[in-house]
């Protein structure tokens, strides 16, 4: 799953950047944790 970092990770990459993630991090603790974003084309050009 791609996502939209929305604060810097050491691991993932800093803001802004796309990762990839499996979709079990991503849903469980990246997005309610509001440390990123689905990386959808709304949210991608929203980013930008």
């Amino acid at each position: 799953m791609q996502v939209i970092l929305l604060e810097k990770n050491e691991k993932l990459g800093n803001l802004g950047d796309v990762a990839n993630v499996k979709s079990g991090y991503a849903r469980n603790y990246l997005i309610p944790q509001g440390k990123a974003k689905p990386a959808n084309k709304v949210n991608l050009a929203a980013f930008e």
